[in-house]
């Protein structure tokens, strides 16, 4: 098997159905990866298609219908590789994060499931998708390029929608808790309607998970045990906390905010401890 065919079968494992095994093949002749076969390229547009579906985009994400490169093709093949240990990471490592909205999409759609089974390609894969590093969290090498790239879509009127439901999701790690709370924090005065549009979401649609884990947050912070434990959730919940203190009045009119103290206080409290 060649490397094209490795790419190959990891694009069309992505774009139909990740619930299967991942598909394995190996490196050899790698460098025909830079000008694939038309079945690769046909591969990686519709995956992006699949991609955009699957986020439920309503028009060309970033305003951009540029045809997709590359990417998604070498991404593709140290994914289906991967058991060649080194030489998928210097193949990811080669490749640069995309820019282009079909690209973002087309790696997403493989980075995404992909790093479920393969953590120990993860901050690898990472580094190859800016758009999984905002939707989860970025790679150690990309966190400003992932800064720049939720700036866009914020401003983008096809992307906003979505990025508010995924900010608004309970997070499933602690680090994607962090990441989340720091991008609300961060522009929270320079795009305030976003930041309340997330956490009115959030209490309309995920309130009892988020709930839920204020609970297990507060059984740390207010038992013996250690407070870390609660700081990614209490992190969460900063820039509400934050407006809740600089505009009372704006957040007490957004009668969806009812019931948020739960979270707020947790902010709250575990910011007086490290003030003290």
């Amino acid at each position: 098997m060649t490397a094209e065919r490795t790419a190959l079968y990891a694009l069309r494992w992505a774009a139909a159905d990740v619930g299967t095994a991942l598909p394995e093949g190996d490196l050899t002749e790698a460098a025909r990866l830079a000008e694939p076969e038309l079945d690769v390229l046909r591969s990686i547009g519709r995956l992006a298609a699949v991609t955009a579906a699957r986020l439920r985009l309503c028009g060309p994400l970033l305003g951009d219908s540029r045809p997709p490169g590359v990417a998604a093709a070498v991404v593709a093949a140290a994914v289906g590789a991967f058991r060649e240990g080194e030489r998928a990471r210097m193949l990811l490592r080669a490749v640069r994060p995309p820019t282009r909205a079909l690209d973002l999409l087309a790696v997403h759609g493989l980075v995404a499931p992909a790093l479920a089974r393969l953590p120990q390609l993860g901050d690898q894969l990472r580094d190859t998708s800016p758009l999984t590093g905002v939707l989860d969290r970025p790679g150690p090498r990309t966190e400003a390029g992932c800064d720049t790239l939720f700036d866009r879509l914020r401003a983008d009127g096809v992307a906003r929608p979505m990025l508010v439901l995924r900010f608004a999701a309970p997070p499933d790690t602690s680090a994607q808790a962090r990441w989340r709370g720091s991008c609300l924090a961060a522009v929270r005065h320079e795009d305030p309607e976003f930041v309340l549009e997330v956490y009115e979401s959030a209490m309309l649609h995920h309130r009892r998970e988020h709930e839920v884990r204020a609970r297990v947050a507060w059984r740390h912070v207010l038992g013996d045990g250690p407070s870390e434990p609660a700081l990614p959730t209490a992190l969460w919940w900063r820039a509400l906390a934050e407006f809740e203190a600089a505009e009372p009045g704006r957040v007490r009119d957004r009668t969806s905010l009812e019931g948020r103290r739960f979270g707020t206080n947790l902010y709250r409290r575990l910011q007086a401890w490290e003030d003290a």
